[in-house]
């Protein structure tokens, strides 16, 4: 069947009134803020953000590598919240919404490392087999967390608390690779890792780690906010108990 241009128009303006508005996107692209109909939401898909939604219990404790609209998500829908940011100003912004749930934990580029933590990084974690795939533009590997060594005082934040304390741990800021290591280390048998921007294939070796760790993959591709493409959001996890709802 061809379409005339008229025909073709009206339906884009269907799928505009219908799935861009009811999923929130138009809100989101006029805003440029993270959110779907309800408000703020993780800058995720849609598809996983409402696949989370089904399965979050109100006793999980959520550690994020990464903060922003998503930290406010977690917070209405978990009892605690830790979110490690590298930006000062996120930082400052997030603590100004004063919730209670929420520690907002500040770690910059090439911050220090406590000894004890630094000691399990260099002993432990494989970096030769674990490398992320670099660019030949520094902007990318930094804005896409594709660096690891100037990141170890940021990813060991999950290193202060005891193992398995935390239920889901997302993986959405600086050193994606480095941190999904420490993320398997700490998480228990039924611990999920939320990972974002999981089509790109700078972060092979993590996805690669956790298949070898015993990690099930779930993807969902999609539209999600502000963004004009669709991207892929993915739920790792050894057991499928914990998704259920």
């Amino acid at each position: 069947m061809t379409l005339t241009q008229a025909q073709r128009d009206g339906l884009l303006h269907e799928l505009s009134e219908d799935y861009l508005r009811r999923s929130g996107w138009w809100s989101s692209l006029e805003t440029q803020q993270a959110c779907d109909t309800s408000g703020p939401c993780p800058w995720f898909t849609y598809s996983a953000t409402r696949y989370l939604a089904g399965i979050v219990r109100p006793s999980y404790r959520v550690f994020e590598y990464g903060s922003g609209n998503s930290s406010r998500w977690w917070a209405s829908r978990a009892a605690e919240v830790v979110s490690v940011e590298h930006d000062p100003l996120w930082a400052e912004h997030l603590r100004s919404d004063k919730l209670q749930n929420v520690v907002v934990v500040e770690k910059h580029m090439d911050e220090p490392t406590a000894f004890q933590h630094s000691k399990i990084l260099l002993s432990q974690y494989p970096h030769a087999s674990m490398a992320a795939r670099l660019s030949s533009d520094p902007t990318r590997n930094y804005r896409a967390g594709l660096l690891d060594d100037c990141f170890h005082a940021y990813a060991s934040v999950l290193l202060e608390f005891p193992k398995q304390y935390f239920d889901v741990v997302v993986v959405d800021g600086m050193a994606r690779v480095l941190t999904t290591w420490v993320a398997v280390r700490q998480l228990g048998p039924e611990g999920v890792i939320v990972f974002d921007n999981s089509d790109r294939d700078e972060y092979q070796s993590a996805y690669d780690y956790l298949r070898a760790q015993g990690f099930v993959r779930l993807d969902f591709w999609g539209l999600g906010p502000i963004n004009r493409y669709e991207w892929c959001t993915s739920i790792f996890t050894r057991s499928l108990c914990s998704l259920q709802a």
